[in-house]
């Protein structure tokens, strides 16, 4: 049975897929990084207009240093970590990225008139998961990552459970971080949902039709990707939840992995996300 995708609001679809353009340009000028190509042990991190077009513009290469690139696209410069909602009215966004925690430090950041900027609802998210849920239950291998997938999800409504949405995620990773019990909510609050926020093939194929082609649309994904083993049901002891070590085998939880890693580089894991290496039945990690 497929699920009725929830509309995208116009303004936030039009900054998603420069997501992660704009939040590595930030973590590269903030010196957080040495690379963004060294994320998710990526050598050369690129996109193939012959793979997808959508990513002609947005080469991951091209915001290494030395590369060619870096600017962020017309209309996205929203610094350190987010699409439009991260930048005010000409001020630049809120957050500097911390150095050794792979969290945001601070609560906002300054605009030109010396106004505090807030964060942006994905930077607030980001900072929440990626310090709550880390080791065994990380969700996001970098908070460039975090940054790109929650552009492609709905908003939704503050303290709202149930939906598809980042809100219900930053409840939940809330939850996470304020109990101290990792291992009850933070694959609710990663990319999949968990079955809570959505279930794991309505937040994949939320992100697998927007950065990849291989899958068809939402409607075609997520009839395909029921068929796909869900190591997150079953008896309680067999329950494998999503995290970030899941990266081989014939799973949801894989394909999660590998489509999180496609908005950063599509052309090396939407093939993976798809299921036509690495996330098969012969393959383990």
């Amino acid at each position: 049975m497929a699920f009725q995708r929830l509309s995208s609001a116009p303004s936030r679809k039009s900054t998603s897929r420069g997501a992660a353009g704009v939040a590595c340009a930030a973590m590269l000028a903030g010196g957080w990084l040495a690379g963004c190509a060294g994320l998710l042990g990526i050598e050369e991190a690129s996109c193939d207009p012959e793979f997808d077009a959508r990513c002609a513009a947005t080469s991951v290469g091209m915001l290494t240093p030395g590369g060619t690139g870096g600017a962020a696209p017309p209309g996205n410069a929203a610094g350190a970590g987010g699409g439009a909602e991260a930048a005010g009215s000409g001020g630049s966004a809120g957050g500097a990225f911390a150095g050794a925690g792979g969290a945001f430090a601070g609560a906002g950041g300054a605009s030109p008139t010396g106004e505090t900027v807030e964060p942006s609802l994905c930077e607030r998210y980001c900072d929440t998961i990626m310090s709550a849920c880390t080791g065994d239950y990380e969700q996001y291998a970098s908070p460039m990552a975090c940054l790109a997938v929650c552009n492609l999800l709905e908003p939704g409504t503050p303290g709202g459970f149930g939906a598809n949405t980042v809100e219900c995620r930053l409840a939940r990773a809330d939850l996470a971080r304020a109990t101290g019990e990792p291992a009850s909510y933070c694959h609710t609050a990663g990319p999949g949902g968990g079955g809570v926020c959505g279930t794991d093939c309505e937040g994949f194929c939320t992100i697998m039709a927007d950065m990849c082609t291989l899958m068809g649309t939402y409607d075609d994904c997520t009839p395909l990707c029921e068929e796909v083993p869900n190591l997150g049901e079953g008896a309680p002891n067999d329950v494998v939840n999503y995290s970030t070590a899941v990266q081989g085998g014939d799973s949801v939880q894989c394909r999660l992995y590998h489509v999180t890693a496609a908005t950063l580089d599509s052309r090396t894991h939407c093939v993976h996300a798809a299921g036509l290496a690495l996330c098969v039945p012969s393959t383990v990690f």
